[in-house]
């Protein structure tokens, strides 16, 4: 819906569309990244910098489509949810 349907570029996507980077929650201080995955049309990973309990993380699956052993990071693709690295 945001930019008439077009995928919005990695600038518009760090500012202003997300005027501040969310700290994330495993380690205080810390800030998620942003990162466009080498080949890919308009997609975006968002991901923390790790530390969660690789057992918190066992039901999620991999970008590459593995089960989570030892996750112990949480990655938001655009096109397919909620991963585990």
């Amino acid at each position: 819906m945001d930019h008439g349907g077009a995928y919005a570029s990695f600038a518009t996507l760090t500012t202003p569309y997300l005027r501040t980077m969310r700290v994330d929650p495993v380690k205080k201080g810390n800030r998620y990244t942003i990162t466009i995955p080498g080949g890919s049309s308009g997609s975006y990973l968002i991901s923390d910098v790790g530390g969660h309990d690789v057992t918190t993380t066992r039901r999620l699956r991999t970008t590459a489509g593995l089960a989570c052993v030892n996750c112990t990071s949480v990655v938001y693709a655009q096109n397919s949810g909620i991963h585990g690295k």
